[in-house]
């Protein structure tokens, strides 16, 4: 049985993040979100920021990311950021993994100082997090930040180290891509 697109839920939830989107990156009250106090609109606004983040992350994780990729889904981690910004303190976890994956899009688009101030925010408020930190050692080394990158990726080595982060396939991942970059020629 065919279910029409009005119907299907995934189109419905895509077209309803396409409008939080474009009402956070415009600054406009969120469409049907406007009670800020309200306990639903914030459940909300975290939902949606957390479904951006990680729909961005699946693009930016992907093999073939272009540059326009990296562009929109910075657009859209500010949107998200906007979308969190009350709720900062009582989910500190998750907007500094909104925060990361911003960085992580202006280091993939090649903005590495922009990308650096970000994941300098990110890695501040998750010091302990290699994934975080491995961005943030690539970063300071391609702007030739020698020192500070390789104690940020020294870091990230002892961190690695801990079982909790093998398992974590972005993370090892994020630290085999920093580890070709730290490596001796």
């Amino acid at each position: 049985e065919r279910v029409s697109r009005d119907e299907d839920p995934q189109v419905r939830v895509s077209a309803d993040v396409s409008r939080l989107v474009r009402s956070a990156a415009l600054n406009r009250p969120l469409p049907e979100l406007s009670a800020p106090n309200d306990v639903n609109s914030r459940q909300i606004r975290n939902y949606m920021a957390i479904f951006i983040n990680q729909r961005s992350w699946q693009i930016l994780t992907r093999p073939g990311y272009s540059t326009s990729d990296c562009r929109r889904i910075a657009d859209y981690m500010v949107a998200a950021t906007a979308l969190m910004q009350d709720e900062r303190k009582e989910s500190p976890g998750v907007y500094a993994a909104l925060v990361n994956t911003l960085g992580v899009a202006q280091y993939r688009m090649g903005d590495y100082e922009t990308a650096l101030k970000i994941l300098e925010k990110s890695a501040k408020a998750q010091p302990d997090n290699p994934l975080a930190l491995a961005y943030l050692a690539m970063a300071q080394q391609t702007l030739d930040r020698r020192d500070e990158a390789k104690q940020t990726f020294l870091k990230v080595q002892e961190l690695m180290k801990k079982p909790r982060w093998l398992g974590d396939d972005d993370t090892v991942a994020a630290y085999d891509e920093a580890s070709q970059m730290f490596a001796e020629p």
